[in-house]
């Protein structure tokens, strides 16, 4: 799993700087409004359900569960694609978005066939067919990339190029699960559960629907929330064509962190919890202090050169992605930091804090953003408070991790901030030194 992740930021790095000069940031903000639309309704097309397709020992259940979120996720996308034939323009022009035209059309079908590969991909965790799944994800990943290369630059170079290559990634992906990824799986989708079954099902999962679905729905609004919100407030949709290019760099180590040191972490926070649970504190804070001085460095040498180094890589036009990274690189050292240790939440078996730190961070990234906007209509000012906001909600959670293993928090926090501050403050007078 870890090299097919490893693979896919490597394609991604090497078409980034292609693709970024063939679509421009008004293109990519409308793409990336249509997608975090996608992604966020798509939390709840499957009613949550994948997120149980493991947990059953017996097939009969799964597949009760899994036809559970098949006839809701075509449910939804009927839907979504009504409201958009109806309210397609006022969406558009909400979103400042008018740009995106009847390509709004595909919101529903792109919400189908990505909960559909959702529930494939979670199928064949179940079927733990890891080797088979690492060896097609490249092949895929490097295909729908080219094709959007060669869309761009040999048909058109618009949002429909975009939208296109992500729903064929999907469907190549579903096919790929369904025909030889999921040993069995056409014969299987044929046999439908019986009425007692699915009673069985769905009311032993019936937390899922109630309380999973929507715990992971405001994880996921909250991660695309500024791309949603900032075109609202600026009344464009290339404030979000922007932003995800800042963060395409800064996302690279929190996605390596998450493929390789969480779920290690994860596992031996558990050993140590159940074999000696007096060393879980010392565990926890090694493995802060070691990501503190690991990850300062990358985002340091952002902050100093991001806006050059984002003119070079990707083009003229991204330069202003690049300033928005060089500001979120601040925020994002207390991310890197705090994802992987919140995994002490579980650990302690205190989901519930864990949901109500999601709420948090919402609310918190919510009221920044409304308050930014009622401010300024300056994109990188509105970076600015969003950062600001995101890294004091981040530090709570590091505290709030600490105080659960009854460690020295104002110690800890108090000592994070004075190397940070050391190092941010050296870090500008080079970028004086270098750019003035």
């Amino acid at each position: 799993m870890l090299s097919a992740s490893l693979s896919g930021i490597i394609i991604q790095l090497i078409f980034s700087p292609i693709l970024s000069r063939i679509y421009s940031p008004d293109v990519y903000g409308l793409f990336s409004i249509f997608n975090s639309m996608a992604v966020v309704a798509g939390v709840f097309a499957t009613l949550g359900y994948n997120r149980a397709f493991v947990l059953p020992r017996e097939d009969s259940i799964f597949r009760a569960l899994l036809r559970f979120g098949i006839r809701a996720t075509w449910i939804t996308g009927f839907l979504v694609l009504l409201i958009t034939l109806i309210f397609g323009n006022t969406i558009n022009s909400t979103f400042g978005s008018e740009d995106m035209g009847l390509w709004i059309w595909l919101l529903g079908p792109a919400i189908v066939l990505l909960s559909f590969d959702r529930m494939a991909l979670d199928w064949s965790i179940r079927v733990k067919s890891f080797k088979k799944q690492s060896l097609i994800s490249v092949p895929i990943t490097l295909a729908t990339k080219s094709f959007n290369a060669l869309y761009g630059w040999l048909i058109s170079s618009t949002v429909e190029g975009l939208i296109f290559t992500t729903m064929l990634h999907y469907l190549v992906r579903i096919v790929v699960y369904v025909l030889r990824i999921i040993p069995g799986a056409t014969a299987f989708l044929r046999n439908a559960p019986n009425a007692e079954v699915r009673k069985v099902a769905r009311e032993e999962y019936r937390e899922y629907p109630r309380y999973i679905m929507w715990g992971n729905a405001i994880h996921t609004f909250s991660n695309y929330l500024p791309i949603l919100v900032m075109p609202l407030l600026l009344d464009s949709s290339r404030p979000a064509g922007l932003l995800v290019y800042a963060g395409l760099i800064l996302d690279l180590p929190a996605r390596l962190m998450n493929s390789a040191i969480s779920p290690v972490f994860l596992q031996k926070a558990t050993e140590t919890h159940h074999r000696n649970p007096e060393e879980l504190g010392a565990l926890t804070r090694r493995l802060y202090w070691n990501l503190l001085f690991i990850s300062a460095v990358p985002l340091l040498i952002l902050f100093v050169v991001g806006a050059p180094l984002y003119g070079w890589v990707f083009g003229a036009e991204w330069t202003e992605a690049g300033a928005a990274a060089e500001i979120l690189s601040v925020y994002f050292l207390y991310r890197l930091i705090g994802s992987p240790i919140s995994s002490i939440f579980n650990v302690l078996r205190k989901e519930k804090q864990a949901f109500g730190f999601q709420i948090v961070l919402f609310l918190f990234k919510l009221a920044a953003l409304i308050v930014g906007g009622l401010y300024t209509d300056d994109f990188l000012e509105l970076v600015v408070v969003f950062s600001i906001a995101n890294g004091l909600t981040y530090a709570l959670l590091i505290g709030w991790v600490f105080a659960l293993l009854r460690q020295p928090v104002v110690r800890i926090l108090l000592i994070s901030i004075a190397v940070q501050g050391a190092l941010l403050t050296g870090a500008y007078y080079l970028k004086l030194a270098l750019f003035a």
